[in-house]
């Protein structure tokens, strides 16, 4: 750990967490390129929200992070 550079990591239960978890990773620092890895972050937040909002429940455990 960095002080100041907080990491976040959100965890969706899985229906067997006694199965190895997935690991979904995204960086917030500000970069400037043409693309960075915000869209991808988004995107791992917006799956889980879709399938949650679906009713499913998946058999992993999915941990979702964003670092520095």
């Amino acid at each position: 750990m960095v002080p100041k550079k907080p990491v976040v990591v959100i965890t969706w239960q899985g229906a067997q967490p006694e199965l190895p978890a997935i690991l979904l990773n995204s960086h917030m620092d500000v970069v400037p390129v043409y693309e960075d890895m915000k869209g991808v972050g988004m995107a791992h937040l917006e799956a889980v929200r879709r399938l949650k909002g679906a009713g499913v429940r998946l058999q992993r455990t999915v941990h979702i992070s964003f670092v520095p």
